[in-house]
Parts: C-alpha cells; structure tokens; sequence
C-alpha cells in the first residue's frame, strides 16, 4: 500500500515539474501570438510600391487626357459655329425658317442680308454669341433675325449635329458629342454663360 503511495507521489511531482517548465505567456490563450501587433502594422505590409505609386501614374494620365481635349477645345467650338451658319443658310433649314418668319413677321431677303456679312465674320463661339443676343442698339428686324438664328442654332444641334459629326471627316468624333450639349446650353443662355468662357472657348 506505502509502495503505491510513493508511486502515485512520484507522478504527481513529475507532472508538477513538467508544467513549472513551460513558457506561460505562449501557453495562455488569452494573450495574442508573439509579434502579431507588428505584423498588422508594418507599413511594408500594408501598402507595397507598386500600390502606392498606382494613383499617381492614374493622377498622370487623367490630366494628359484633359489636356488634349482642352487643346482641341476651340477647334471644336468653331467648327460647331461654322456648321450652324451652313445650316441656317442652307435649304435644309427652310421649312423651319419659314415657320420662324412667319411667327416674326419679317421677309427671307432681311434674314438673308442679316447673315450674309456675317457669315466671314464669326471665328469663335464668343462672336457667335454676340452676334445671337440682342442688344440695346439693336432695331426690330435685327433682333427678330436674332431670335430666328438662336432658334435654328438648337434646331442645328438637337436634331443635325450627330449626324453632322458621323458622316464628316473631323477628327476625335467623340470629343464632338460630347462638346454637343455644351454648345447647346451656351446658344440657349448666352447672356449667362458667355461671360463665363475662357480664352480656350474663343
């Protein structure tokens, strides 16, 4: 009986020994794993070179891409100003103008006099613009032929432009449909918006 109690005691203090020698702080399960705080904040972990430097070349060619299309900006404007006085001149703008005149009061010949000499003249949307507002000088049949022109402009760009920019031979066609509503709200509120252009949009 006394030989299995020394046994048994044996065991007991063996075991005791056993657990004294362990590491608590890696056997505790409560305490996080050794070096888990640096790992989660490391910067080199948390954002590597290459994702880093991806918004700036993104920031790059955003900018090149404004850049070209500011350049073209005022090609695009009077190319616009040149196709809608070729509208408003042409035989396909007569079934409108004659509803215009009518609504008017004013004759063909006066509207045709109106755009003749300025057809040379205009070489930019700020001319276009001025040339579609009426002003205090401005007699009866100018600014009828005034509003005739301004309503023609968004006839032109409503209905004409897309097929316009389509089947001609300009360049960046994308650009041209886009720019198209832009035209559009100018011609509508030149009063507005034409104080608001920049030298690009001359």
């Amino acid at each position: 009986m006394r030989f299995l109690k020394n046994k048994i005691m044996r065991a007991r203090h063996a075991s005791e020994q056993q657990i004294d020698s362990r590491n608590p702080i890696q056997d505790s399960p409560n305490l996080p794993p050794a070096n888990v705080k640096e790992t989660v904040n490391s910067p080199q972990m948390s954002q590597t070179p290459e994702l880093a430097q991806t918004p700036k070349l993104r920031k790059a060619s955003d900018s090149s891409i404004g850049g070209e299309y500011k350049g073209c900006l005022k090609k695009i404007n009077i190319n616009y100003v040149k196709a809608i006085v070729s509208f408003a001149n042409s035989h396909i703008a007569i079934p409108y103008l004659k509803t215009l005149l009518q609504s008017e009061n004013v004759r063909f010949t006066d509207f045709t006099n109106f755009m003749n000499p300025e057809k040379v003249q205009i070489n930019g949307i700020c001319a276009f613009e001025a040339l579609i507002t009426i002003g205090k000088t401005d007699d009866a049949i100018t600014a009828a032929c005034k509003r005739m022109l301004k309503a023609l402009s968004v006839v032109f760009i409503k209905y004409f432009s897309v097929n316009w920019i389509i089947h001609s031979k300009l360049t960046n066609k994308l650009a041209y449909l886009k720019h198209r509503f832009k035209i559009l709200r100018r011609i509508q509120n030149p009063e507005v918006l034409g104080s608001k252009g920049t030298k690009a949009d001359d």
